[in-house]
């Protein structure tokens, strides 16, 4: 399922983070030298561990909990231990970013950023007709 037809407090780990460590057995690392992707596989006990994580971190998300040790416990598990071990501060950083703006854009759509207000005008005892006003706006730090 595409990513961007689901809610983004849904999205699992694996779609915020671009990281299938399962189905793409080679270390996330960049080499320095020619910039691609490193192709050195990793070891498939790390693979099943760095799934385990990535499906307890989806969960740890959908209850409001924050990953970030997870992520130090991740990095090291999809990188090649020959090569780019080294790396792992740098995906820390990267998929850190990437939760933050996941839960910025997620934040942007939540009810606690809506301001709402109801007033009730026109009902006395002599004039049974009420009217409700509800008055919503959308607000973004305390600003509208």
């Amino acid at each position: 399922m595409s990513s961007s037809s689901q809610n983004h407090d849904h999205l699992h780990l694996t779609e915020i983070f671009h990281l299938y460590p399962e189905e793409e057995p080679f270390c996330v690392g960049h080499a320095s030298s020619s910039g691609h992707r490193c192709r050195q596989p990793t070891n498939a006990k790390n693979r099943h561990t760095a799934c385990t994580l990535l499906e307890k971190g989806t969960a740890m998300l959908r209850k409001g909990q924050g990953v970030d040790k997870l992520l130090r416990d991740l990095a090291p598990l999809v990188l090649c231990n020959r090569w780019h071990q080294d790396q792992a501060d740098h995906f820390i950083n990267v998929w850190t970013g990437q939760n933050k703006r996941r839960q910025y854009k997620q934040q942007q759509y939540t009810s606690e950023n809506w301001k709402c207000s109801c007033s009730i005008s026109g009902c006395t005892p002599h004039d049974p007709q009420l009217q409700f006003q509800i008055n919503c706006e959308f607000w973004h730090h305390g600003f509208p």
